[in-house]
């Protein structure tokens, strides 16, 4: 399945996610709770997504490298500076924060097994070759911020 590997911009996957929740949701499928406005359990995983988002392409922008997430190859410098000390993929965190936004706006439990497989989707088919290209960019640098830094959070 390595045909798949960088294939699907993320923010694509998550839409077609996104979307397999709303179709269930539309067909009343493992609905779990009436979908509101935005309250606390919509707005939170929504504002800190965007957030988390932000911060990781304003740490590419400062540094000067691609945010590109389908030619990782083109990255110029390794970035390990703020967000990046918490998490190496900020930006698929963030993604994941929308999903769970999405899920609780639409009320089912489809959209939590969307994340799931949205995640894993993510970790497998992008992170997981973007790591061994970055690895193979950056060498002992990159080795050494992955023994301090945790993939996802």
């Amino acid at each position: 399945m390595k045909w798949l590997e960088h294939k699907i911009p993320p923010p694509l996957v998550c839409a077609f996610f996104i979307s397999m929740a709303a179709i269930a949701k539309s067909n009343d499928v493992g609905v779990f709770r009436e979908a509101k406005s935005f309250d606390i359990w919509v707005a939170l995983p929504f504002l800190t997504g965007i957030g988390v988002i932000v911060l990781g392409i304003w740490e590419f922008k400062r540094a000067n490298t691609t945010v590109d997430p389908i030619n990782p190859k083109k990255a110029s410098v390794l970035v390990t500076s703020g967000i990046f000390k918490f998490t190496r993929n900020p930006m698929y965190v963030g993604m994941i924060l929308f999903l769970i936004s999405a899920t609780f706006y639409l009320g089912t439990w489809i959209g939590f097994l969307s994340t799931f497989a949205s995640g894993v989707y993510l970790t497998h088919f992008q992170i997981k070759p973007e790591e061994k290209i970055i690895e193979n960019l950056f060498g002992q640098a990159y080795t050494d911020y992955k023994s301090r830094v945790r993939r996802w959070l």
